[in-house]
């Protein structure tokens, strides 16, 4: 089993493990990159549980020894994420910055952009543009602190690609929207910490209803994996409040199908550019 099989498989049984199991689940998949270091005592000291939740854990992710569970995770790393908007008050009280807040940000977000970058949003992002490209409609849904990233992400793809329907604009007909849907269309969530249960149960409700869902996230564990096709994993500061890696992987997205679409996008471009133009609107 690859590695990022073994990180899906986890994502797919943590919400039939028991309370305190889904505890130790949820914090190896944001930090199994510490497991090289750390025994089974500390495993469980740092969890808060312990050790034989630990082991009945491991047991059910179909383990023998902790020793064994580890070693699937030797060669795949990447660094630990907390929910991003709790870090917003940490940018604002954050005083004596040696170079300045703008080198500061400007540098933060550089870094992110680079972690960002893992094996498993590469493996995913042709999968999650093949699936959109197919889907009869794009759906796109975002709610709290994800909603302005899902705002733009409507902007930039209906420019030119038409089939794209916005769920995040009024939550309480949310489900006379995707009453209709099926599994010849494509949901598209943007979940940034924290999650909101309606997201959950959207994603839940598509979910049973065999709709595919393409899931933009900064948190593995956060509950709506357990339900995506292809989960696109971003990453968010312990320092700042950020949503730039989002907007640069739609923004990617965005030019990856209209490349792939090129025919029709060119040809919608300019015939929004002229009518623009004509109305006087643009210059």
């Amino acid at each position: 089993m690859s590695n990022e099989s073994i990180l899906n498989h986890l994502i797919s049984i943590k919400n039939n493990l028991p309370k305190k199991q889904q505890i130790v689940c949820n914090y190896i998949i944001e930090n199994y990159q510490e497991l090289s270091v750390l025994s089974i005592t500390e495993l469980a000291k740092r969890i808060g549980v312990g050790q034989t939740t630990v082991m009945r854990f491991m047991k059910k992710a179909g383990y023998d020894s902790y020793n064994d569970f580890k070693k699937q995770f030797h060669y795949f790393t990447i660094e630990s994420t907390k929910p991003t908007w709790w870090h917003l008050e940490k940018s604002l009280t954050h005083a004596g910055v040696k170079d300045g807040t703008l080198n500061q940000t400007w540098n933060e977000i550089l870094t992110l952009l680079d972690q960002s970058m893992s094996q498993q949003l590469i493996d995913n992002f042709d999968k999650a543009v093949d699936l959109i490209i197919k889907s009869s409609t794009v759906n796109l849904l975002g709610l709290r602190t994800s909603k302005a990233a899902t705002y733009y992400f409507e902007y930039m793809l209906s420019e030119f690609y038409p089939n794209v329907r916005q769920l995040s604009y009024d939550s309480d007909f949310i489900y006379d929207r995707i009453l209709h849907l099926d599994k010849n269309n494509v949901l598209v969530i943007i979940a940034l910490s924290p999650y909101t249960t309606l997201t959950l149960d959207i994603a839940d409700y598509c979910h049973k209803q065999d709709i595919p869902i393409i899931l933009i996230t900064d948190h593995l564990s956060c509950s709506i994996s357990s339900y995506a096709t292809y989960i696109l994993p971003i990453k968010s500061s312990d320092v700042q409040y950020s949503i730039v890696p989002v907007i640069t992987l739609i923004e990617a997205l965005v030019i990856e199908i209209g490349q792939r679409t090129s025919k029709h996008s060119i040809k919608q471009l300019n015939k929004l550019n002229k009518l623009l133009t004509d109305k006087n609107i643009t210059t």
